[in-house]
């Protein structure tokens, strides 16, 4: 133990040392896990999370949240954030500390040596792929529960004492709310442990099931005690069915024989000897070149000897390592790769439930890395023994040598880098709190402002992932950052969204806000209208038109934090919409049906209603576009009339989506010269929509077209196939007409907005 605490105070610095100033990573997915952490912690109250998501917020779980500790601090009226840090990193590392007593317990079980299982079951433990969650997930870096498991796993196997399989339940029902992927991961073992018993011994089947029931009864109840809990303390019933992601960051070969960020690999690369090293990911499962040599020598071993037909096992040269531990580790490995899926069974995810959210499977490969990684140090610890046993002392000792200074040299690798991202985190922390500048608060006053005045901030550009369907902002967000930073001084949400799985029709209803003024504001009817928000546009990053219609609505107030600030009024911006749409329902009332009018200038606009094409799902007219089964195809082509200047334009389009996936198709715009050259090519994601009706979404872009383009070509990419259900509703225009289409049935379309009466 007092090794173990030294490797990790070693290994982590200023994470153990002084963690009430650690904030690993102050940008994407890190930030916004710093963000939910403390501001729940510090803030609010219950489970439910209020900071992101303004105003609707979400269920702590679906943060990554740490909800375990986050909670616990909520229901006892908060903590300061010293106290949440220190909590977190200190846990954090203890749980580094448990996972090596239990990696030392289970080589003990598989009788190393005290001495070889002090040493190795430390390499194990701060080698493990799960230490760079300190990075960005903190929940997933916890470490312990793979160990705890396996050892308790071990101890059942033996002994079928009933306390296991509780301890199991107990164990993975806790960390299931650190982060929901370790009870998925342990139920996952469970049932890999149950069948295992059953085909990889020779037993009688009631001691197979009397092995394999009450782990696999402990594995599932998690699953419902999870179920359970999450069924009555989570109201929203529109969350993603099956998330992006889960067939695409599964563990490759690479992952598992390379890394970057150990020396070897790292000396390969910059020597052009190998450029193909995993430079880690969610599917990150490298064992390290002494485990893989002893792999490789142990299989080769074993194929010569069944060759010889000398009786042996095929991997193992005894019986102190049972074959059932193998089979979980191969198993957990095919299962983290996408197997059997990615063998075009992909749709047996469809019947996997809870499973289908899982975002990648690749992380469920860690079992694999515990397990063999074990396994290699007791085929090591055999070779020793044979050699001592020889009196071959110099060979067995320097087997021991060699593999613990390899190995260790390679740990050194990943520890250098955690201990360098604990420096930059200290940095982080004093940035985020404005520890050696002018804080928000202070600056607030300066301007005779008080945060009480706002009711959220307001990040623009805007940026909203979580959903899947919807994916708006450019990744990184650093505007979004810089509004964290603002929230966690200011106890204000935000209203931008960096979350998963969260609500749809939610999510439609704040993006509205931001499709200019012929778009319902639905949300902004369910808060007060009439207190302002702290709008901070970004100034590195440039605003479109509708986000640009929201400044019109607001007060400026000055400059700080690499932001322009202003104080966004919704009562304002109702108030401008209703003079629009007045204007809009007098022109519209004189209209004949079935009829486009523009107004402005005449030239280059374009639109397609698709009313040719009979199909019950059209979003306006008799017709729509079927969904085209090729995965790429020219759409249409746009001619261009002679332009003095550049000029800007939005593209639009209507495309129907099934709600039970994420697809959706985008758009690639090629802008051709007279010989059908491509100028530019301009990409128009479905997933950036920010106006939408059911599973109506209208994917747009503004762009500049140059005077040299005479058509527009526009291809459908059909990724993956098949995307979407329908499409309908095809318009380019000049962003300064304004184009009304007035239906058969009367329904009215101003610039491709469906246009109601209702503000």
């Amino acid at each position: 133990m007092l090794l173990s605490i030294l490797l990790v105070t070693y290994s982590f610095s200023y994470v153990v040392t002084t963690p009430w100033q650690i904030l690993p990573n102050i940008n994407g997915d890190g930030a916004k896990n710093n963000f939910t952490f403390l501001y729940h912690s510090v803030y609010e109250n219950g489970y439910w999370f209020y900071g992101m998501n303004y105003p609707y917020g979400d269920h702590i779980v679906f943060t990554d949240g740490i909800p375990v500790l986050s909670v616990f601090f909520a229901l006892i009226n908060n903590v300061s954030v010293a106290t949440a840090l220190t909590s977190l990193w200190w846990l954090f590392g203890l749980s580094y500390i448990v996972s090596i007593l239990f990696l030392y317990l289970v080589l003990i079980k598989f009788k190393v040596t005290p001495i070889l299982s002090v040493v190795f079951s430390m390499l194990i433990g701060i080698f493990t792929p799960q230490i760079f969650g300190m990075q960005g997930h903190y929940g997933l870096g916890f470490a312990h529960i793979i160990p705890m498991v396996f050892y308790w796993s071990v101890c059942f196997y033996e002994n079928q004492k009933k306390r296991y399989p509780f301890y199991i339940f107990l164990a993975g029902l806790i960390t299931a709310f650190i982060h929901p992927y370790f009870g998925g991961l342990v139920f996952i073992w469970t049932l890999f442990y149950a069948i295992g018993c059953f085909i990889t011994s020779k037993d009688t089947l009631k001691l197979k099931i009397n092995r394999a029931l009450p782990i696999l009864i402990s594995g599932i109840s998690i699953l419902l005690f999870v179920g359970i809990i999450m069924k009555l303390t989570d109201p929203i019933k529109d969350r993603p069915i099956t998330p992006f992601g889960m067939l695409v960051y599964c563990t490759t070969g690479n992952q598992i024989f390379t890394s970057l960020n150990t020396p070897f690999w790292k000396y390969l690369n910059e020597k052009k000897i190998f450029n193909d090293s995993s430079e880690g990911g969610e599917g990150n499962t490298y064992l390290g070149l002494v485990i893989l040599t002893v792999i490789i020598i142990s299989f080769v071993r074993g194929i010569i000897f069944k060759v010889k037909k000398t009786e042996t096992k095929l991997l193992v040269g005894d019986n102190r390592f049972s074959s059932i531990w193998l089979f979980i580790a191969m198993a957990s490995l095919l299962f983290g790769m996408g197997v059997p899926f990615v063998w075009n069974l992909d749709w047996i995810i469809d019947y996997l439930f809870m499973f289908k959210q899982f975002r990648t499977l690749g992380r469920f490969s860690w079992m694999f890395y515990y397990v063999i990684t074990v396994y290699g140090v007791v085929v090591i610890s055999k070779w020793y023994e044979y050699f001592i046993v020889k009196k071959n002392y110099f060979i067995g000792n320097f087997i021991i040598v060699l593999s613990i200074g390899i190995w260790g040299w390679e740990a050194n690798g990943y520890v250098q880098i955690i201990r360098q991202s604990a420096e930059t985190a200290v940095l982080n922390y004093n940035t985020i709190f404005s520890k050696t500048e002018q804080n928000w608060t202070d600056y607030l006053h300066e301007h005779h402002i008080d945060r009480k005045d706002f009711q959220a901030i307001l990040a623009l550009p805007y940026y909203h992932v979580g959903t899947d369907k919807f994916w708006v902002g450019k990744d990184g967000a650093f505007g979004l950052s810089l509004a964290i930073k603002a929230a966690l001084q200011l106890k204000l949400p935000i209203t931008d969204v960096n979350l998963s799985r969260s609500s749809w029709g939610q999510a439609a209803k704040q993006l509205k806000l931001f499709a200019g003024p012929y778009s319902e504001k639905t949300m902004l009817h369910e808060i007060n209208a009439n207190i302002p928000f702290l709008l901070m546009q970004f100034e590195e990053d440039s605003l479109n038109m509708d986000e640009k219609y929201l400044l019109k609505s607001s007060e400026y107030i000055g400059h700080f934090s690499r932001c322009n600030l202003y104080a966004f009024y919704p009562s304002r911006l109702l108030a401008n919409d209703i003079l629009f749409k007045d204007s809009i329902s007098k022109i519209a009332s004189l209209l004949n049906l079935n009829t486009d009018t523009c107004i402005g200038t005449n030239n280059n606009y374009y639109i397609n209603h698709f009313d040719s094409l009979k199909y019950d799902f059209a979003f306006l007219g008799r017709g729509a576009q079927k969904v085209i089964s090729e995965n790429e195809c020219n759409l249409s082509i746009i001619p261009i009339s002679k332009l003095s200047t550049k000029c800007s334009y939005e593209f639009s389009c209507w495309i129907l989506l099934d709600s039970t996936n994420y697809r959706s198709p985008y758009f690639l715009l090629e802008l051709l010269d007279n010989n059908n050259n491509i100028l530019n090519t301009v990409t128009v994601l479905t997933k950036e929509s920010v106006d939408s009706h059911n599973m109506w979404f209208r994917a747009f872009k503004y762009f500049d077209i140059d005077t040299n383009c005479k058509n527009i070509r526009c291809r459908l990419m059909n990724h993956p196939n098949p995307a979407y259900f329908a499409i309908d509703e095809l318009m380019l225009r000049p962003t300064e007409t304004l184009i009304i289409s007035k239906s058969y049935n009367g329904k009215i379309m101003v610039n491709n907005h469906l246009f109601t009466s209702q503000i």
